[in-house]
């Protein structure tokens, strides 16, 4: 997803359509009661806000610059995700342990299925 746009000056239309998807991809990954936590600097990340107020927020005041994996809001940081698929294939190869029943239940939690 580019974000280039949260550097760009805050009266410009790229800047004004990023803070959109912002508030899109947040609602859908990371909202809770139809809020989200405002990332403005007033708010800090402490106070959960709704679309209209978040809107408002980051269209007066700057969207933080730093902020570009939104792990606040539901997305997962690149290395996340590549360790968590790394575990699933290095799990679901081996077979050491097929008949221990901690790992079993541990498997059922995470989803990891044995195919012997």
């Amino acid at each position: 997803m580019d974000k280039s746009w949260i550097t760009m000056p805050r009266n410009s239309p790229a800047y004004d359509h990023g803070v959109r998807n912002f508030i899109e991809f947040a609602f859908q990954h990371g909202s809770v009661n139809d809020m989200i936590l405002c990332p403005c600097p007033k708010c800090g990340f402490r106070k959960h806000k709704t679309r209209a107020e978040v809107y408002d927020h980051l269209i007066c005041k700057q969207f933080p610059k730093g902020y570009t994996v939104w792990y606040l809001h539901g997305e997962l940081h690149p290395q996340q995700t590549n360790y968590v698929s790394s575990s699933v294939d290095v799990a679901s190869q081996t077979n050491v342990g097929a008949n221990d029943p901690i790992r079993d239940m541990v498997n059922d939690a995470f989803g990891v299925r044995n195919n012997n």
